[in-house]
């Protein structure tokens, strides 16, 4: 059995964030991550705005930019320009080979890839982990996996599958993302198009929906292809990687009714993942870097919530006007895009955002509209419950 002082369960973004911030503040303990996954897999694709705060060893790194983003609907398009703020991408498989060589030269931390955590039990007050890779006893855990997606809840799920891919001619503009383009209401939910271009020949095109329940990515090949073709005007291509999902657009924090202080959760199951957007990049740094100041500092772990309670206030309120009105959707999208200005919009989505410009946000929205849809969708649920 092999003693370490911390281990962190999965080599996602919140995991390798944490041994990166760990590291940044001189943790001088013992630190082991559990991966499930092989250690070549590229199989995400990171973005977030950049901002002055963000950590030398992600800017750094950051491996696309775009100083302008779109959004495009049957009601009209918006392109924003920031320059100081870029859009920004950072692929999976960089932050793992950037955290593989930082554990080359520190034989306190190591990963440990293709290990599937098989049972944790408590003894003489440590937990031992028995995995496909043998044992590990640790006084603490930090818990970055995925947890299990749930239908008790009034939001959307995020479906998508994207194909990267190569072009034998121009086809992409490398200078504007395209964060919600041709955003429209289908039987399967809120259906649009997300495109990251690298060049002007490789570009991620990613076919998403905001679905009441989810959709088998697998199943989104058909139209994806449709549009790819339609977007390439039928030029041949060269698949070069896929990536597919469903995030869950509702509330998780699995450490409110944890009562297991040296098993706290982190990611997605820690309350990283902005509902209404699915990002949660920067919440999950940020969280990291507060996290391993308590380590270091030999604090109480105090778990607190990566998004403040005002955005988690207000996604729930959007996201059940959408989930029970689903055809205003595209209203909704299209009147924030056009009423915001473009940083304003950045702090918005990066839960940066002044009082001012969070009341220019609400102030955006059909107001008398949505709130007697909001009021119909609680009474709806009453109705539900006393059923």
């Amino acid at each position: 059995m092999t003693e370490t002082d911390l281990v962190i369960i999965g080599a996602g973004a919140s995991g390798l964030l944490l041994l990166q911030e760990l590291h940044h503040h001189k943790f001088c303990g013992s630190v082991t991550i559990l991966e499930r996954k092989a250690a070549s897999n590229d199989d995400r694709i990171w973005s977030f705005w950049d901002y002055h705060q963000l950590p030398d060893y992600l800017r750094e790194n950051v491996d696309y930019q775009w100083p302008k983003w779109r959004f495009s609907s049957a009601a009209g398009q918006r392109e924003m320009h920031e320059p100081t703020q870029p859009y920004c991408s950072l692929r999976s498989g960089t932050l793992r080979s950037l955290t593989d060589d930082m554990v080359n030269k520190l034989p306190s931390f190591s990963i440990i890839y293709d290990c599937i955590v098989d049972q944790i039990e408590q003894y003489q007050g440590k937990s031992v982990l028995t995995t496909s890779k043998g044992q590990w006893s640790t006084p603490q855990i930090i818990d970055t996996r995925p947890p299990p997606l749930h239908h008790r809840h009034f939001g959307l799920f995020q479906c998508f599958l994207g194909i990267e891919v190569e072009t034998e001619k121009d086809a992409f503009d490398p200078s504007s993302a395209d964060l919600m383009d041709d955003i429209k209401n289908t039987e399967q939910g809120l259906e649009f198009v997300y495109v990251l271009p690298f060049s002007k020949r490789h570009a991620l095109i990613e076919l998403t929906y905001f679905s009441a329940a989810p959709i088998v990515p697998k199943t989104l090949e058909p139209r994806l292809q449709s549009i790819i073709n339609q977007r390439l005007h039928s030029q041949s291509f060269k698949p070069v990687r896929e990536e597919m999902g469903t995030l869950p657009m509702y509330s998780i924090d699995l450490n409110r009714a944890n009562a297991n202080s040296a098993h706290l959760y982190g990611g997605i199951a820690g309350g990283a993942m902005r509902a209404s957007t699915g990002y949660s990049f920067l919440n999950s740094q940020r969280w990291a870097n507060d996290l391993a100041q308590q380590i270091v500092n030999h604090r109480q772990i105090h778990h607190q919530r990566p998004i403040a309670r005002t955005y988690r206030m207000l996604d729930l309120l959007f996201l059940r006007v959408l989930r029970t009105t689903p055809e205003l959707g595209v209203s909704l999208y299209t009147r924030m895009f056009q009423a915001l200005e473009a940083k304003t919009f950045i702090h918005f989505m990066s839960e940066r955002a002044s009082l001012s410009e969070i009341a220019q946000v609400v102030w955006a929205m059909p107001k008398r509209l949505f709130l007697l849809k909001l009021v119909k969708s609680y009474l709806k649920s009453n109705r539900s419950t006393d059923e």
